[in-house]
């Protein structure tokens, strides 16, 4: 204690040996100490609130600099995040602006809505449209490619604003399709769009960090990319809470995918508040602008519905949620072969002939034509198909074979669409083709409750749910299932419906039904490897 009084009172200005030096001469890391002295005052109190005064415990200049950086780094993240995700709020509701209005324009007139080939016509002509977006050169990739090339960009130079210039020229060209693909009827949705729209925004702010020691430019990379992808989400269907969790889940699963970066980014990746705060950040912004520009109206409108007895129901949940497993798989297997088709791998033989030989600027419109006899048959295959949802969550009940050719139709004409080159997202179309599945599963085991009640001379049979409770279950459990993703898939429903008391059955059946589609991939993923190398 003297030692330690003796070094606080020595004059200022006059150097003299520390006193602790040769009694204990630890150093922290940069062989610095701290000597606390008021220039004219009275010695400054060296304890730390026991009364005690041990010079290990005083911080050092260099953890006080470590600290004020680290909260200035943050800081400037934070409003980096925040800009992405304005930008991308302001971006997506352009181009939702966008839609709607190619929608209005070809879908107005009454007259020519009435003739039957005007409304085959419709979703060809976008297709032709989106055929000669494409003659410049292929469209950029979509979310999962994305990934991996941010990835090898970022092991190398810096490059110019030219190229990043060419870069977001041509995902703006994209976004053109996809306004043209989506206003023009055709069965893919517009948040694939809005997610890639929003990693695109994210992409142009990557080059902006220095080369220093502070974050690594793969982390600070990816990390701008789940706020683009969390933004996108956000926007695309006004629900922030789920663009965070998308980029939780989704995001860091396909990160993990990447073989050439080191598995050390990965367990960081999303895991650290310093992570996790821009995303938060840029997601509510990004929320917060579009319902400022377009308006915070919910796509999904839920009517009053009973859940009656759901300790019992459970296993029917599971049952549920079985089935979009498989509806899930078949739909995404479906298609990876629609993609090969037009590409010219599978098929018959001239079907692999005549696709081998065609312009791909052409197949959009083969897209479109199928688009639009479907809509022909099927009114309800075309657009998003938020309607026919609507529908179901409001007590309309339809019949099964309707609900199946619902599913059956609109998931051919999103494959379709997809392989075709046309531009979209999956997200709606799984929501749709959960909700029908949801539909003709409450349809059949309503009525095998109701022909055993009458076999039985019941009165009253067992108190099954109501027809939207199973609408929505079905409709998270195969978005869930196709992106590997019940919590995004279960807050999603929540943030589109506002209602709490569906939660755990739809959290069951979602868990579930991406525990089968994992089950089913791995299985045809064994089978093709083994198929190939018998071949």
């Amino acid at each position: 204690m003297t030692d330690v009084l003796a070094l606080a009172i020595q004059p200022p200005g006059k150097v003299g040996k520390n006193p602790l030096a040769t009694e204990n001469p630890t150093v922290d890391e940069e062989g610095a100490q701290l000597s606390i002295t008021n220039e004219g005052m009275a010695p400054t109190n060296l304890s730390y609130g026991d009364k005690t005064s041990d010079s290990s415990s005083l911080p050092t200049l260099s953890d006080s600099t470590k600290h004020a950086l680290q909260f200035r780094a943050i800081y400037k993240d934070l409003l980096k995040a925040s800009i992405i995700g304005l930008a991308s709020g302001v971006a997506i509701s352009t181009f939702k602006l966008a839609v709607d209005g190619i929608r209005h324009a070809f879908y107005s007139n009454p007259a020519l809505l009435a003739q039957s080939w005007y409304r085959v016509l419709i979703p060809v002509i976008g297709g032709l449209l989106v055929g000669c977006l494409s003659l410049p050169g292929t469209f950029p990739p979509g979310m999962i490619d994305v990934l991996a090339d941010v990835d090898r960009e970022s092991n190398l130079p810096v490059r110019s604003i030219r190229t990043r210039l060419q870069q977001q020229l041509q995902s703006l060209r994209k976004s053109v399709a996809a306004a043209v693909t989506l206003g023009t009827g055709c069965s893919l949705g517009p948040e694939g769009p809005c997610v890639e729209l929003g990693m695109s925004v994210a992409r142009s702010c990557m080059d902006m960090q220095a080369n220093g020691n502070r974050v690594d430019r793969v982390a600070w990379n990816r990390m701008l990319l789940a706020c683009g992808a969390a933004s996108g989400v956000a926007a695309g269907f006004n629900a922030p809470l789920s663009g965070i969790l998308f980029a939780m889940e989704v995001i860091r699963n396909a990160f993990r995918k990447n073989e050439n970066v080191d598995d050390s980014l990965n367990t960081s990746m999303l895991s650290a508040p310093s992570t996790i705060a821009p995303v938060v950040v840029s997601s509510v912004m990004a929320a917060l602008v579009t319902q400022r520009l377009v308006g915070a109206h919910v796509v999904l409108h839920l009517s009053h519905y009973t859940l009656r007895n759901l300790l019992a129901e459970i296993p029917l949940y599971a049952m549920l949620g079985t089935l979009c497993g498989f509806v899930a798989f078949e739909f995404n297997q479906f298609s990876k072969l629609s993609k090969d088709i037009f590409q010219g791998n599978r098929g018959f033989t001239f079907v692999r002939s005549f696709m081998k030989r065609a312009p791909n600027s052409l197949k959009p419109m083969m897209g479109g034509t199928v688009c639009g006899i479907l809509g022909l048959i099927v009114p309800g295959v075309l657009f998003v198909g938020y309607d026919s949802i609507n529908a179901l969550l409001n007590h309309d009940a339809l019949s099964t074979s309707h609900l199946l050719m619902l599913l059956l139709t609109k998931g051919f004409a999103t494959a379709i669409s997809g392989g075709s080159g046309l531009v979209g997202g999956t997200f709606a179309p799984s929501l749709f083709l959960g909700a029908m599945t949801g539909a003709s599963f409450y349809n059949l085991v309503n009525g095998i409750f109701v022909f055993f009640a009458t076999s039985t001379g019941s009165l009253s049979g067992f108190p099954l749910s109501d027809l939207p409770g199973f609408t929505m279950v079905g409709a998270a459990s195969v978005l869930a299932a196709l992106f590997r993703a019940p919590l995004t898939a279960t807050m999603l429903l929540f943030e589109l419906t506002h209602d709490y008391k569906v939660l755990l059955p739809l959290m069951v059946s979602a868990g579930i039904g991406s525990v089968v589609r994992d089950i089913l991939e791995t299985k045809a993923t064994v089978k093709y490897v083994q198929n190939n190398i018998k071949a």
